[in-house]
């Protein structure tokens, strides 16, 4: 029978003191990896957390005689292992037999095994529970005393088993006490990503005794990866922690019901509404949302206005992230633009330079949380590991400096599409706006580009293609769409009191999965805030 690898720091009771803690993390990983080293019998056995573009080896177990490398790889940018980087965040498994195969085709890598000594190689992704496209890190175990023909049918589950195992781990552990096992100085904290927390602490709680099961199944009953005190102490510390977990992560059944709303509904319509008790279902606490939407309300006023035609009634600004395996990071400012210029009718394919969003509002931390919940949760992670994501706030006011008129156009271009792949339209203020003025609507996909509503002609042609229209009036309420499922338009603004100013302020999120140089060239429309690759335009050419 395997001894415990989960050593309690608790008192005698296994109490949860506040600032206690159930187990050393760090040691219990160690003891986990030497498992899995003695049990698949190679020299090393590690662990890497992504972290945006960052690997991060936090923990390793190394045989007798064997070289340690953890230390040298505590941090490292993707790049300087482009090719596993590349397959393991796409979910798929690095397998090396002999570090000579690999000499040509990913020259960088083999640079590195020749470095460490490394003669075999084999790294399983762990995915986030319940989805297969997030990827949060990886477990791997090296051979450098020989080459190894790695038996994958029965090595991968074993892996993939203890890394889940690992992963729900220190998950508990940054539940509790915030401990992450990344180091404390890196920009991107464990906790920027709860869901991930809770996810992994869900699939232990639901199933201890399935791990019991599993662990046996896995791995040879006398040396088993979870001993049955371990299995035991497991038990006790998912009770000991599930106040904590409910607590922080399950609202009143108003809040939770929005959010599966949203998503059953987004999945089976391709478009939803977005209702403000989402936010808070997502974990985003009143008082924050108030003071962010505080914050929005200011700063779309200090918008700079939009070119030609729309400089007299629209205000506009922009900023680009990338996620990628469930962090957001800020791309570099650049020009927003449209590739195709039947879709951008305005100006063709002429770069519209819109201002950088403030900086207090781009790292705002409800921001970056309602970006991830559109994605992981609306969305459901549909488009993959890495979306680039573009946020664009626009405010329509009937006003140029003090002179009121009344020719407020969200939408000149009329009924159009953003070609990009999701779109939300989320409300900031909406200030003396007439009713039945400054809404949404969605039309069927066969819808002509460039109707506009306010020509009677185009209104008849467009009452019979108009799926829905709403009107947009608490804050952070939002409607979000397939972008080349429908196509969509925003009406005029104009003031319920025509003597006094009128505006009406939006965020509109666009999203679509990264473009690299190797993605395939075809005929979708590809929204501009992130230009093709030279070697994608080249290929096109």
């Amino acid at each position: 029978m395997a001894t415990a690898v989960l050593q309690p720091v608790i008192d005698e009771e296994r109490t949860l003191p506040e600032g206690g803690s159930w187990y050393d993390v760090h040691k219990a990983t160690e003891h986990l990896l030497e498992r899995i080293g003695l049990e698949l019998d190679t020299d090393r056995a590690y662990v890497f957390h992504f972290r945006g573009d960052t690997l991060h080896n936090t923990h390793e177990w190394v045989r007798e005689g064997t070289t340690p490398y953890r230390e040298q790889l505590a941090a490292i940018p993707s790049e300087e292992l482009p090719s596993f980087s590349k397959e393991l965040r796409n979910g798929k498994q690095v397998i090396v037999y002999r570090a000579g195969d690999i000499k040509d085709v990913s020259p960088v890598e083999y640079a590195e095994l020749m470095r460490e000594g490394i003669q075999s190689l084999m790294l399983q992704p762990i995915f986030m529970p319940g989805s297969d496209r997030v990827v949060c890190g990886f477990v791997g175990v090296d051979s450098c005393s020989t080459q190894r023909l790695w038996r994958t049918g029965e090595l991968i589950p074993r892996l993939q088993y203890a890394g889940n195992v690992i992963f729900a781990l220190h998950s508990l552990s940054e539940l509790i006490l915030g401990s992450s096992p990344v180091p404390e100085e890196e920009d991107v904290p464990f906790n920027a990503r709860p869901e991930y927390i809770h996810r992994f602490s869900k699939y232990l709680f639901d199933s201890v005794e399935e791990q019991r099961r599993e662990a046996r199944k896995r791995f040879k009953d006398s040396n088993a990866l979870l001993s049955d005190n371990d299995m035991d102490l497991l038990g006790t510390l998912v009770e000991a922690a599930r106040e904590r977990l409910v607590k922080q992560f399950t609202m009143d059944p108003s809040a939770s019901s929005a959010l599966s709303a949203a998503r059953d509904s987004f999945h089976t319509d391709r478009k939803t509404m977005l209702t403000p008790a989402l936010w808070t279902a997502a974990g985003i606490a009143d008082d924050d949302i108030r003071h962010f939407h505080e914050l929005c309300k200011r700063r779309w006023h200090e918008l700079k206005p939009d070119i030609e035609p729309y400089t007299h009634c629209r205000d506009v600004g922009y900023c680009r992230f990338m996620y990628r395996n469930g962090t957001l990071r800020p791309l570099k400012h650049k020009a927003f633009f449209q590739t195709k210029p039947e879709y951008n009718v305005i100006v063709g394919t002429t770069p519209r330079p819109f201002n950088r969003m403030p900086d207090d509002v781009r790292e705002s931390p409800v921001l970056i949380k309602m970006l991830q919940t559109l994605l992981e949760e609306v969305w459901a992670d549909e488009l993959g590991p890495e979306v680039h994501v573009g946020v664009h706030p626009v405010r329509v006011r009937n006003f140029t400096t003090e002179e009121i008129h009344n020719n407020a156009h969200a939408t000149l271009e009329g009924t159009h599409v953003d070609s990009t792949e999701r779109v939300a339209v989320i409300m900031i203020e909406r200030h003396n706006v007439a009713e039945g003025h400054g809404v949404t609507a969605l039309y069927k996909k066969e819808t002509p580009m460039g109707l506009r509503r306010d020509r009677e002609e185009d209104e008849q042609e467009l009452e019979k293609l108009r799926i829905m229209e709403v009107t947009l009036r608490a804050p952070f309420e939002g409607i979000s769409f397939v972008d080349m499922e429908f196509k969509h338009d925003g009406s005029p603004v104009a003031a319920e009191d025509p003597s006094q100013k009128c505006w009406r302020s939006v965020c509109l999120v666009m999203c679509r999965r990264a473009l690299t140089a190797e993605s395939p060239v075809d005929s979708r429309v590809i929204d501009g805030y992130t230009p093709r690759s030279p070697q994608r335009r080249k290929a096109q050419q």
